[in-house]
């Protein structure tokens, strides 16, 4: 999370937009000063995608071996 002036948090919190939310954002929203440096962004929204691929790949090889 990159530093923010109090205008911009005067804003976000005026706006709401933290209601509801884990750590009172959301990744998802697109706001400029979150980033993922490292790992699955799909994790950080909810659903690990690349882990889900992975599972479902092993899972239709053994469907396939038995």
């Amino acid at each position: 999370m990159d530093s923010i002036s109090d205008r911009q948090l005067a804003g976000y919190l005026d706006s709401g937009q933290w209601q509801g939310k884990a750590g009172a954002f959301g990744y998802q929203d697109g706001h400029d000063w979150l980033q993922i440096l490292e790992g699955s962004e799909s994790n950080v929204v909810g659903l690990p995608l690349e882990l889900l691929a992975e599972m479902l790949q092993s899972w239709q090889q053994e469907a396939n071996l038995g």
